[in-house]
């Protein structure tokens, strides 16, 4: 006989979005179970070891600031524990750069040393801006209510009296602009304008001149404006994740693949799993990308054939590789001492250099010197590698799903070659440091985080592809056409990085259809 339990709302993943929507939930006195495929929570951003005794993360190597108002309404204190890294910017033929706190310092210009200080003011109330935007559901724009005439009552002010007159129109026209063109107009050197230009297009299918690029920067700045890591690596943030949804009373059930959804008379009724065990609840919410929630998940018979098409177009095809080495020693990094390297490295270039490394990926294929984020996390915490060994982590830009003649073992490589031999550039004795070498492709991110495209965002970060139109219009405000179906991942606004606000906002959309008695 199958097994078969009921819950108010059922959580179909236990990413760190899926967590704390549920846990939301449950705060506010919900029966709540979160089904997880993989034997551990976290999604593509968990902690896993490597030949057994190393610990690192295989895709986000990261945690930013997770969104104020989460962290206090659960007591996680993650901002206090995080050990925050600076970012330090290198080119091949100039000193690198550094950014910390907000501070500038290289081998720069006077003018462009003059300039920063404006610059990075002006970003920080841009991003000041947008944020009002990010933490708050889209504004429904043809059947607004009271919610979305505050967010859009505090836009305004936020623009006008927060930014001033000529704030405002600066921010107007610059806010859809591509990064190429705003960094022209404010400073001079070209590798200067390639470290800013490098993070505005981290993890999008897009280069300095896409347009749009201004945006992606300040949402960085919005949402990543400092980034950290965590000691015992990112299962730490999972653990005590997890162990709050629990204390909540939410009911995580791991190796527990969801096969489909339940659907009677056009309605979201429960769930069926790979096992065959079934659970029902009125509320069934994904924290799966938009694409397999809707066409793997729960079927496209199920909906209307337009809103099927708009899912099947979201662009949503990842642009980023990780590759992963473990070493017997430190390296030695041309002209930087140990306490230096547990920085922020990024191997980067010219503006100009950097839109040339993006145009190889239109055809398939990858520029021959790939442009790459770099951390050491084993000299900040000593206790994810053996006594004396290390790990090297580095996200590489630009790499295509669908390589020319395909990811066979050849490609990955030389891939890999590549890779580490532009880090010997840098590093010239890493080469005899490697124990093991992993690379992880987009097509690899895919099959091992059920990520379709393996892009890490669920789906482009790109203007017709935000707010009220992510990830598609008719799903923009969380809930899907199909009653009781809702979308709490990165797929959904305002988008990726570990933020919280997607699973956040997504919960109390819900709270609020269940207490207008939307939902049976």
């Amino acid at each position: 006989m199958t097994e078969q339990q009921t819950y108010d709302a059922i959580l179909i993943g236990a990413g760190h979005n899926g967590l704390i929507c549920a846990s939301y939930l449950a705060k506010a006195g919900k029966k709540v179970l979160v089904l997880e495929a993989q034997e551990q929570v976290g999604g593509a951003a968990r902690s896993e070891k490597l030949n057994g005794q190393y610990t690192l993360s295989p895709c986000a190597q990261f945690l930013g600031p997770l969104e104020p108002k989460i962290e206090k309404d659960f007591g996680l204190s993650m901002n206090k524990n995080r050990t925050v890294h600076d970012s330090l910017f290198m080119t091949e033929n100039a000193d690198p750069i550094s950014i910390r706190d907000g501070n500038l310092s290289g081998d720069l210009s006077a003018k462009d040393l003059k300039e920063w200080p404006a610059y990075h003011k002006q970003v920080c109330e841009y991003a000041s801006v947008l944020k009002v935007l990010l933490t708050h559901a889209p504004i429904d724009l043809f059947n607004a209510d009271w919610e979305d005439k505050k967010t859009a009552l505090k836009l305004g002010w936020k623009l006008r009296f927060g930014l001033g007159k000529d704030g405002m129109r600066e921010f107007l026209r610059i806010a859809g602009m591509n990064i190429y063109d705003w960094l022209d107009e404010r400073f001079e050197s070209p590798e200067l304008k390639g470290a800013i230009a490098f993070d505005a297009c981290l993890g999008h299918f897009a280069a300095p001149r896409s347009i749009g690029t201004v945006y992606t920067y300040l949402y960085r700045q919005a949402t990543t404006a400092s980034i950290g890591t965590l000691k015992g690596g990112m299962n730490r943030f999972f653990t005590l994740l997890s162990e709050q949804s629990k204390k909540l009373g939410v009911d995580i059930q791991t190796k527990s693949a969801v096969s489909n959804v339940i659907v009677e008379k056009a309605k979201a009724k429960g769930v069926t799993l790979v096992d065959g065990r079934q659970f029902f609840a009125p509320v069934i919410i994904s924290n799966a990308d938009p694409k397999t929630t809707v066409l793997d998940i729960v079927g496209p018979r199920h909906f209307e054939a337009d809103f099927v098409k708009g899912i099947d177009n979201i662009r949503m095809q990842g642009t980023t590789a990780k590759l992963h080495l473990l070493l017997e020693n430190c390296p030695d990094f041309n002209g930087l001492d140990q306490s230096s390297l547990t920085n922020r490295l990024v191997l980067t270039d010219t503006i100009r250099n950097v839109e040339r490394a993006f145009d190889p990926i239109k055809y398939g294929s990858i520029a021959k010197k790939p442009l790459m984020e770099v951390h050491i996390p084993t000299l900040s915490d000593p206790s994810l590698a053996p006594k004396g060994h290390h790990i090297l982590s580095a996200t590489i830009s630009y790499v295509p799903y669908k390589l020319k003649g395909g990811w066979h073992a050849e490609a990955k490589m030389n891939l890999r070659k590549a890779c580490i031999d532009h880090l010997a550039l840098y590093a010239p004795d890493i080469h005899r440091s490697i124990i093991h070498a992993e690379l992880y492709t987009p097509v690899d991110i895919e099959k091992k985080f059920g990520l379709k495209g393996g892009h890490w965002h669920h789906g482009e970060m790109a203007l017709d592809q935000l707010m009220m139109m992510r990830p598609t219009p008719g799903a923009a405000q969380y809930s899907l056409p199909l009653d009781g179906l809702y979308l709490c991942g990165a797929g959904a606004h305002p988008g990726g990085s570990i933020t919280g606000l997607p699973g956040k906002l997504a919960a109390e959309v819900v709270l609020s259809d269940l207490s207008k008695g939307e939902l049976s």
